[in-house]
C-alpha cells in the first residue's frame, strides 16, 4: 500500500513542471489579449462585430498584428512543446496547435463582446500559426541537438542552437522594433501606399539617430553565428566575414521592410544593427 501510494504521489508531481508553467503563459495570453476591455453586450452592434468577425477587412495594419499574433502564440507553442514528454513530439505538435486554435478562439469571442477590440479569425489562424511555429522550433532544435550529441562544441552545448534562437529574436527586433513602433504620419492603405510615403519622408539625417541600446542586443548575435558555424567546420575568418557580410545585409532589408508596414525607417538603427553584428 505504501509503494502505491508513494507511486500515485510521484505522478501527481509529475504534473506540476508541465502544468504551472502553461497555467503562467496562459496568464501572459489573458493579459496581453484581454485587458482594456469594455463590454457592449448590444444585440445589434455585437451581430456587426460577430459579422465582422467572420468576414473581416484585411489592411497593411494587419501585417504588423499578425507578426505579433505569431510571437505571442509562438511562446505557447515552445511553453507546450517544453513541458510535453520528450518521447511524445507528434502529439505535442498536435496538443500545442488544437490548444492554441482554441484559446485564440476563446479571447477573440470575448474581444466581440468589446467595443474597444476587433475580433477576427485572421487572428485565430494567425495565433495557431504562432503556436504550431514554436512546438515546431523546439521539436526540431531537440532533434539537431540529438543528433549533434556526439560531436564537439565550444561550450558542451552546440553554437547552432543558440545562434538560431538569438538571431531569429535579433532579426525580429530589426524588423518590427519594440520601442520604436512609430508610424509615419499619413502612411494608410495599402502596403504600396505606405511604402510611397514612408520612403517620401525618409531623412538621410537619420543617420544620426543611433539607439545605442540595441548595440548590447545585437553583438552576441554575430559571435553566436560565428561560433555555429566555426562548429560546423568553416575557418574563423572565413566565418567571421560571411557573418559580417549577412548581417551589414539583413540590418538594411529589415529597416526597409518598415516602408510597406508604415513605420519610420531610420538609418542610424540599420547601420547600428549591421556593424554590431560585424
Amino acid at each position: 500500500m505504501a509503494e502505491v501510494r508513494e507511486r500515485r504521489a510521484g505522478a501527481s508531481r509529475a504534473w506540476v513542471p508541465r502544468v504551472l508553467p502553461r497555467l503562467a503563459y496562459l496568464g501572459v495570453l489573458a493579459l496581453a489579449t484581454l485587458s482594456s476591455l469594455r463590454w457592449d453586450l448590444d444585440g445589434v452592434a455585437l451581430r456587426d462585430r460577430l459579422a465582422r468577425m467572420i468576414a473581416p477587412s484585411v489592411t497593411a495594419r494587419d501585417a504588423i498584428d499578425a507578426a505579433r499574433n505569431v510571437v505571442l502564440f509562438a511562446g505557447w507553442g515552445l511553453v507546450w512543446a517544453l513541458t510535453a514528454p520528450a518521447a511524445a513530439a507528434r502529439r505535442a505538435l498536435r496538443d500545442a496547435v488544437l490548444t492554441g486554435a482554441a484559446i485564440s478562439l476563446g479571447v477573440e469571442l470575448v474581444q466581440a463582446l468589446s467595443w474597444t477590440r476587433r475580433a477576427s479569425v485572421l487572428d485565430v489562424a494567425t495565433n495557431t500559426i504562432g503556436a504550431l511555429a514554436g512546438a515546431l522550433a523546439v521539436v526540431l532544435a531537440l532533434r539537431v541537438l540529438a543528433l549533434r550529441r556526439e560531436r564537439g562544441s565550444l561550450v558542451g552545448v552546440p553554437a547552432l542552437a543558440f545562434a538560431g534562437s538569438y538571431g531569429a529574436a535579433a532579426l525580429g527586433e530589426a524588423l518590427v522594433p519594440l520601442f520604436r513602433q512609430w508610424p509615419v504620419p499619413g502612411a494608410w492603405g495599402g502596403p504600396a501606399r505606405r511604402m510611397a510615403v514612408t520612403l517620401s519622408r525618409f531623412e538621410w539625417s537619420s543617420l544620426a539617430t543611433i539607439p545605442l541600446t540595441d548595440l548590447v542586443l545585437f553583438l552576441p548575435a554575430g559571435a553566436l553565428a560565428v561560433a555555429a558555424l566555426v562548429e560546423e567546420g568553416a575557418d574563423r575568418r572565413v566565418a567571421a566575414r560571411w557573418t559580417a557580410g549577412a548581417g551589414v545585409v539583413l540590418a538594411l532589408l529589415a529597416e526597409l521592410a518598415h516602408a510597406p508596414l508604415g513605420l519610420e525607417m531610420v538609418a542610424g538603427a540599420a547601420l547600428l544593427h549591421g556593424l554590431a553584428v560585424a
